[in-house]
């Protein structure tokens, strides 16, 4: 017998002689343990970042409290699509959680390493790629009109597409205009969409990437159809700009009121500098 199997005997049983541990404080260790496994996993793992982080999304997904609205989502893809799905760029980690047909999804992602990444994880959902986005605020166009050519071709052929509204490097959560000329030479509408969990932690980065948690509350939210005139002049789009921020803005307060979480935590006024060090940039930097 095994030295591991002799001192069994000596060990407490049936929890005695250990203390008690209530409900809630077993899913805050099993938590920690997650983030804790997540930052100790080697660098050469047999499986890519974007793999594991595919599945630490559906661990959370898995193991959380979904909201009622959940289930409707579908309802709403079913009566507009193809449409043009919007998000903010800090919340897509739960992206996945809005696609009822991902194999009729389409999304569009930069070409830059962070957004490879972050296209390697939704293909992993079986959603397709269409590669290259807006310039935002840089001189170089990283793909922009290769990806709207694509967008309108997508729609077109029937299929939803999928973007994140602010450009990078920001600012964070103020809609651009790319999602508005799709929807202006498309026809098709735009829905704002959110999702929150009520456990979560925020990278400090320019979007404040939240890195949700598992064994949570989990809800997730459609806003209604914004539709962009196809002769709309510059004014009009500005406007419409302006209403699909405020309809995302809208459905973002109302996913995290649902799960009871404190949604001032993704406040951008005060960052300064590079990120903070701890276990959410750990997982964040060790999956890309």
């Amino acid at each position: 017998m095994s030295g591991d199997g002799a001192n069994r005997s000596d060990r407490p049983q049936g929890g005695e002689g250990r203390p008690h541990k209530s409900a809630p404080a077993k899913d805050a260790a099993i938590r920690g343990a997650a983030i804790r496994g997540v930052a100790r996993l080697p660098a050469r793992r047999k499986f890519t970042g974007a793999g594991f982080f595919a599945a630490y999304i559906r661990l959370v997904i898995n193991t959380s409290r979904r909201n009622r609205e959940y289930k409707q989502i579908a309802d709403v893809f079913d009566a507009n699509e193809p449409l043009i799905l919007a998000g903010w760029h800090g919340g897509f980690m739960l992206a996945p959680t809005l696609f009822p047909y991902p194999e009729r999804v389409s999304a569009i992602v930069a070409r830059h390493g962070d957004a490879e990444f972050i296209g390697n994880v939704l293909e992993r959902f079986g959603v397709t790629l269409v590669r290259g986005a807006g310039a935002g605020g840089r001189r170089k166009d990283r793909g922009g009109a290769y990806a709207l050519r694509m967008s309108l071709k997508e729609l077109k052929a029937g299929r939803t597409i999928t973007m994140t509204a602010d450009v990078p490097p920001g600012p964070a959560r103020k809609c651009g205009l790319g999602v508005i000329t799709i929807a202006r030479l498309s026809g098709r509408p735009i829905i704002a969409a959110a999702s929150a969990t009520s456990h979560f932690r925020v990278i400090n980065t320019w979007s404040r990437f939240v890195v949700n948690l598992p064994f949570s509350k989990l809800a997730v939210f459609l806003g209604e159809p914004v539709f962009v005139p196809r002769n709309a002049d510059r004014q009009m789009m500005e406007q419409k700009r302006l209403e699909l921020e405020a309809e995302l803005n809208r459905v973002n307060a109302k996913a995290y009121a649902a799960v009871g979480a404190d949604m001032s935590r993704l406040a951008i006024a005060g960052i300064d500098g590079p990120p903070k060090p701890g276990l959410p940039l750990k997982l964040y930097q060790l999956a890309k």
